[in-house]
């Protein structure tokens, strides 16, 4: 491995990722000109706005505004602090990090994620080998009668946890992991009262959840005879966020983005039952309720998810809450119901891969299939077509394209044979007691705190600098950065004035050094985003209207300034504000005649 210091290492582990490369495993990216576009994975949509420049390495999203290098994008959709983006750039790069100097805090988060990390896969390695112990007869009999196959087992690394209270636990110790941390990771419970700790996971079959890296970030235990509760999985650990895992996404992520579609079941056996019959394209929940991140995660990988669920109210239940969230986040959803007695794992089985894709091919929209479940159980009775109605107009009312809710509507009214305004009614009654904004949506999750906008004329002096170099030297001149009225993008100008002014290329990848915030970077990657090339007449144009724009300001504040002055009585300030306002007037005239004369 390459070995580079601290000073440039963070340059050329940017330089020797393919920040393509390293978003292609997250979303879907296009070929667009000399960009690549997709849909933003930071806010809904369905038209894409997200574009990721490969020649100057950096993204930017004209919906929402985000944007930065690969470090940004890695923090952000993984959670990971700068120095763990850092080192799992590095380590898809192959390249061995200097040591760098980082804050306390940093120390202290990246030295406790990596050591949860580790002792997950101290954890793994013993669960694997346990299950081919003498003691996993009876979990190994149960793989063979669920006709799991060994490459199944293996490319899913399952395992099997002893019916010992301290087996993990002993082990884990024998590899230096302390108790407090193997609890920490969920691997260890602690008695109440302040006891000793014992394993978590006893006497079941284990399902270790990987991250979207391919990291063990927390497992899920299933019992193989009627015990309650028939699955366990890891807790809230910093390292695993039950709201934001999908099982099997690490080993769908190709297929998915693929096919465009990801199917999402109910179980982990039902995940590598489909996966062990040639679909490889499903992924489940970690033992939780659909959640906005998982939709915001997975529209990443598909373009469609399809809902395999059970004929059961269970099933239904869930589809119902869950199309508020593929609505939010501009996913198209469809369920796909099995026969009774029949979950993804029994159906193809019984029946075959082909049979399940076919079935597939005829799943239904949302509401449709709500509005059908709906009639099924409430019948078209006069009470029971209200029912119906009331039933799923809230879910009609989250569809957010206005001329699909209203096809809807019309469908139901004929379904039920009621007139259509008074669906339409229900419909708008159910939209004004509807949230704004879902709770715990990534809208709501990422939102920061209002800031006021950059002013257009300063972000046009750093765009003009960035795409016509050789105005900055007039820019300097003319002193035009100390009038910025914002103090966070007067420091980034001043930084890409002196960049330029020491030879830097402010075309190439490294100019995103000089962005130290993210607001910075999201704003400098907006001015990248423009590619067009800038004249030196029209920068000059624009240094004048800056010109004239910061006189104004100066009038402005003069005009305040006598005012007070008068009408507190201090008549000598008063004049001389005024002999200073008329000496502004007249530079600017001097100005006018010398810019005039010029061009």
């Amino acid at each position: 491995m390459a070995r580079f210091s601290p000073d440039d290492q963070i340059s050329h582990v940017r330089n020797s990722v393919n920040i393509v490369d390293v978003i292609s495993d997250y979303m879907v990216l296009k070929k667009a000109g000399n960009n690549f576009v997709g849909l933003c994975p930071f806010h809904a949509e369905k038209t894409p706005s997200f574009s990721v420049n490969p020649d100057r390495q950096f993204f930017h999203c004209f919906g929402c505004g985000e944007g930065g290098d690969v470090f940004d994008f890695v923090m952000r959709q993984n959670n990971l602090t700068f120095p763990e983006a850092l080192a799992s750039l590095a380590a898809r790069a192959g390249i061995e990090l200097a040591p760098r100097k980082m804050t306390p805090q940093q120390q202290k988060i990246v030295a406790e994620r990596d050591a949860l990390y580790a002792a997950n896969d101290f954890a793994r390695d013993f669960f694997v080998k346990s299950l081919n112990a003498p003691q996993a007869s009876q979990a190994r009999e149960y793989m063979k009668k669920r006709e799991m196959p060994q490459d199944v087992l293996e490319t899913f690394m399952l395992g099997f946890a002893p019916d010992e209270w301290r087996a993990l636990s002993g082990f884990l110790q024998g590899k230096g992991v302390p108790p407090h941390r193997a609890e920490k990771a969920g691997l260890l419970v602690q008695k109440e009262g302040g006891g000793n700790v014992y394993d978590r996971f006893r006497n079941r079959i284990i399902f270790p959840i990987h991250d979207i890296s391919g990291r063990i970030a927390g497992f899920g235990g299933r019992v193989m005879d009627d015990a309650l509760p028939k699955y366990l999985n890891s807790p809230q650990t910093p390292i695993y966020d039950k709201k934001r895992m999908l099982y099997g996404l690490y080993q769908a992520r190709q297929e998915c983005r693929k096919t465009g579609v990801a199917f999402m079941v109910e179980g982990y056996f039902d995940v590598l039952a489909l996966y062990a019959h040639g679909v490889r394209n499903a992924v489940a929940t970690c033992g939780t309720a659909l959640s906005p991140d998982h939709v915001r995660i997975i529209k990443g990988y598909a373009k469609k998810v399809v809902l395999v669920f059970d004929s059961d109210t269970a099933g239904i239940n869930a589809a119902r809450k869950s199309l508020p969230l593929f609505e939010a986040e501009k996913v198209q959803a469809k369920v796909l119901v099995l026969p009774a007695g029949h979950d993804p794992d029994s159906f193809v089985r019984d029946f075959g891969a082909k049979e399940f894709l076919e079935a597939a091919e005829n799943s239904q929209d949302m509401i449709p299939f709500l509005m059908e479940s709906a009639i099924a159980r409430h019948g078209l009775s006069i009470e029971g077509k209200a029912n119906v109605v009331a039933e799923i107009k809230e879910q009609v009312a989250a569809v957010s394209d206005g001329v699909t809710r209203s096809l809807y509507i019309k469908q139901i009214a004929e379904k039920l044979g009621v007139d259509e305004a008074a669906v339409l009614d229900a419909v708008r009654d159910a939209a004004k007691t509807r949230p704004k904004r879902l709770p715990g949506t990534v809208h709501e999750q990422h939102a920061k705190p209002a800031e006021p906008a950059p002013d257009r004329m300063e972000t046009a002096i750093l765009q003009m600098m960035v795409r016509c170099p050789e105005c900055a030297p007039k820019v300097a001149e003319k002193r035009l950065i100390k009038h910025f009225s914002s103090n966070r993008v007067r420091a980034l100008g001043l930084r890409i004035l002196e960049f330029i002014q020491a030879g830097g290329d402010p075309g190439g990848a490294g100019i995103m050094n000089l962005a130290v915030e993210q607001d910075d970077r999201s704003l400098l990657a907006r001015i990248l985003s423009h590619d067009d090339p800038l004249e030196l007449p029209g920068c000059m144009a624009i240094i004048d209207q800056f010109e004239k724009s910061i006189t104004r300001r100066n009038h402005a504040e003069l005009d305040r300034r006598i005012q007070q002055a008068q009408t507190e009585g201090h008549h000598d300030l008063a004049l001389r504000l005024l002999v200073e306002k008329n000496e502004l007037l007249k530079a600017l005239q001097a100005r006018n005649l010398k810019v005039g004369a010029k061009y």
